[in-house]
């Protein structure tokens, strides 16, 4: 039998059930609703930035399409606090990706315009918390086959986001146009500031998407770094996250004999780990680390019937 290697961290994964995620976590995250809270007048600080560059907000037409789409992003939220939960939970495993890459912390907030934290894959065929598509995802070192899908895995497709973000930062000069380059493309976005003899993201005449992209992504910041000036209050106390297992086996393997050893369903196993589409053949190393529940399943539902 192989020897199980038991690591303790923080693990959240992309396909589990609301239901399951936040079984441990209700109670010790509160937050609720000010349903006083007029959003229709909206402060937020004249000197804002995007990754230490200024936003110049003394410029109407940029102060007037911020205040619009944050407008309508907090009244959107208002209607549920999820997307603060998932952030929440979420940004403790991007976050120190990110500084370990030495890419500034407010380009996490790509991941929230691309997707929201939730599990899918867009009409294009892009997947993922970053959404890459399977060509760029596989030029980004991830893999993408009938086996496994690596922009499923957190950590994996954020170590690439950051190999991305940095050829992006070189290739435009600033994080701001980097992160419009995330969204259009490097050499299209380049052919339009030449085209347009400009040097700044923002005034430039791009597509609908790309023209607003930006501004989704502060309007997130500001929302949930800032979550009490827009009507969400946290209710103190302690949060703990939900703990999980991590297993190290060498391969080659099957997910039918590791969830013999743990004695955890293999479905389950890929609920924690959803890169995973072949069960005998899911290694690329010569060892391969999975997610694994502290409680299983079973566990959770007789202790929701007991509740």
């Amino acid at each position: 039998m192989r020897r199980l290697l038991i690591l303790t961290g923080i693990v959240i994964t992309l396909s589990l059930t609301t239901r399951i995620i936040y079984h441990h976590f209700e109670g010790q995250y509160q937050m609720e609703v000010d349903s006083t809270f007029d959003y229709s007048q909206l402060t937020f600080s004249s000197d804002l930035n995007f990754c230490g560059e200024v936003v110049p907000l003394k410029n109407e037409k940029v102060y007037d399409q911020f205040y619009s789409i944050l407008k309508k992003i907090v009244r959107e939220n208002r209607r549920s606090i999820q997307l603060h939960k998932r952030s929440y939970l979420w940004f403790t495993v991007i976050d120190p990706i990110l500084e370990r890459h030495e890419i500034p912390e407010d380009l996490k907030y790509l991941a929230i315009v691309e997707s929201k934290f939730l599990e899918g894959s867009s009409h294009k065929g892009a997947s993922g918390f970053w959404q890459f598509m399977p060509a760029t995802a596989e030029h980004l070192g991830l893999t993408v086959n009938e086996n496994i899908d690596e922009r499923l895995n957190v950590e994996k497709s954020t170590i690439a986001a950051c190999r991305y973000l940095k050829f992006l930062k070189k290739r435009t000069g600033s994080w701001t146009l980097a992160a419009a380059a995330f969204n259009i493309g490097p050499e299209r976005l380049m052919r339009k500031l030449n085209e347009q003899n400009m040097e700044s993201y923002y005034g430039l005449k791009l597509n609908r998407e790309t023209a607003t992209y930006l501004f989704k992504v502060m309007a997130y910041k500001e929302m949930l770094e800032h979550p009490d000036k827009y009507g969400f209050r946290i209710k103190p106390g302690k949060v703990n996250y939900i703990p999980w297992k991590t297993g190290k086996w060498n391969c080659p393997v099957s997910l039918q004999d590791i969830a013999q050893e743990v004695n955890v369903g293999t479905q389950e196993i890929k609920e924690y780990n959803p890169w995973i589409i072949n069960e005998d053949q899911f290694c690329v190393e010569d060892y391969v680390v999975l997610k694994l529940p502290k409680s299983p399943k079973k566990q959770l539902q007789l202790q929701e019937k007991s509740l």
